[in-house]
């Protein structure tokens, strides 16, 4: 993920902190390393009413 935060910047790191991080599938932890064939999927928060 260290990659995708560099490439991205401040505000992207910001969104992360507050994120669910999912990895093929898997919830993962921020630190996770990741292929080039992997999935990522990042979930922010959200609310409902």
């Amino acid at each position: 993920m260290k990659a995708a935060s560099d490439q991205f910047g401040e505000e992207f790191n910001e969104l992360l902190a507050h994120s669910k991080i999912w990895v093929d599938g898997q919830e993962a932890p921020l630190d996770s390393t990741v292929s080039r064939l992997s999935e990522v999927a990042i979930l922010p928060p959200v609310s409902g009413g």
